[in-house]
């Protein structure tokens, strides 16, 4: 049985100009099942249409390139596309940040206030309990 949810994904993932391949290797890095993955790349590419149903196309090379003729007579020049390998970041791990000498000062002031009252608990816990009880 074909998972609608993987199938939803894949459709949106080319939709956006990824390749079939790139979303189906982004939802096995997600941790979901290949055979799963598999099957709704196959509902997917059984559901697409053909581009040239209705006549057959004659190829022919010119300098130009690639130009396809229908047997209408027809000219059609398919345009390049162009691969899409852009880089995304999901989180901001494995990039540096720089920290500001300010940042530091204050995390550094708070600690050691922190460390002064954990101090003085230990040096007068006596008269502190003798406040509660």
């Amino acid at each position: 049985m074909v998972r609608q949810d993987i199938v939803a994904g894949l459709k949106l993932a080319t939709e956006k100009g990824e390749s079939l391949m790139q979303a189906m290797i982004s939802f096995y890095n997600a941790g979901y099942k290949k055979n799963e993955i598999e099957e709704a790349a196959q509902s997917i590419q059984q559901n697409q249409p053909q581009i040239y149903q209705s006549a057959p196309a004659i190829q022919q090379t010119q300098q130009s390139g690639i130009v396809q003729q229908t047997a209408s007579g027809q000219t059609i020049t398919p345009q390049k596309i162009l691969p899409t390998n852009t880089l995304q970041n999901v989180s901001s791990y494995g990039i540096k940040k720089t920290t500001s000498k300010t940042t530091i000062i204050v995390l550094g002031a708070v600690l050691l206030v922190l460390l002064i009252l954990l101090a003085s608990l230990f040096i007068f816990k006596d008269k502190i309990l003798g406040l509660f009880g």
